[in-house]
């Protein structure tokens, strides 16, 4: 065989050999037990309170708060070496805080977030309270099983309700959200949710629907605060006042 055919022979045939070995160790491994699966490695990246008898939880300084409808109470927290987030049970309240103060040079102070993941697997009969945090909400894709939620926002908090991302469904649901927003708190509903019933109480707040379809809808507002809405959802205010 001439040499260049023995070049060219050799790229061809160490990868193929490489990859195999590869396979073949990788192999060896699963039949022993020796791996790892990545729902073990999803779930080792998180802590999970024991939780009984929480009514309310109360959350300060988170900028990841993802919170998905559930039949049953759960909290996930992201583990992190650098993380500062901690929490406690305070009665029946869960409190979660991500806040740190951050000390200048020239004496002055600012309130940092946490970036850590939370996630919260949300009952109807559990009330929310967020203060200076981002919070996402994500409905069922079954309307029978349709939700109510109760959310009180404060101190530049902002909410919003998230698209699905299941392919055999194109609208989340929720039977009914109630939020009272204060000092500088931004919502947002996303296009494809359908809110049977939705209750707003904002002071120096802001509100945009995108489209998002509400069944039967209360607003109260002061003159501080903006809403945009479009002109089906315009129709369906049973109360315009102040707070």
């Amino acid at each position: 065989m001439r040499t260049s055919n023995k070049i060219l022979l050799g790229i061809f045939v160490v990868p193929l050999l490489m990859i195999t070995a590869l396979h073949i160790t990788l192999f060896a491994k699963y039949k022993s037990g020796n791996y790892v699966a990545m729902k073990t490695v999803e779930e080792d990246r998180f802590i999970r309170p024991a939780l009984k008898n929480i009514d309310s939880i109360a959350v300060f300084g988170l900028d990841n708060f993802s919170i998905v409808a559930s039949d049953s109470l759960l909290v996930e927290i992201e583990k992190s070496k650098y993380g500062y987030l901690h929490y406690a049970i305070e009665g029946n309240i869960l409190v979660i805080h991500g806040d740190s103060v951050i000390q200048h040079p020239d004496g002055s102070k600012d309130i940092q977030r946490s970036y850590q993941l939370v996630k919260l697997h949300l009952p109807s009969s559990i009330k929310i309270m967020a203060d200076n945090s981002n919070l996402s909400l994500e409905g069922s894709t079954d309307s029978t099983k349709a939700g109510s939620y109760y959310f009180n926002l404060q101190h530049t908090s902002s909410f919003k309700t998230e698209e699905n991302h299941w392919e055999d469904s194109t609208y989340h649901y929720f039977k009914g959200i109630t939020i009272k927003a204060d000092r500088v708190a931004n919502i947002e509903l996303a296009a494809y949710g359908r809110i049977q019933q939705l209750n707003l109480t904002m002071l120096e707040s802001q509100f945009i629907d995108n489209d998002a379809h509400i069944g039967e809808f209360n607003l109260n507002v002061d003159n501080n605060s903006a809403v945009t809405l479009k002109g089906g959802n315009l129709k369906k205010i049973n109360a315009i006042k102040k707070p």
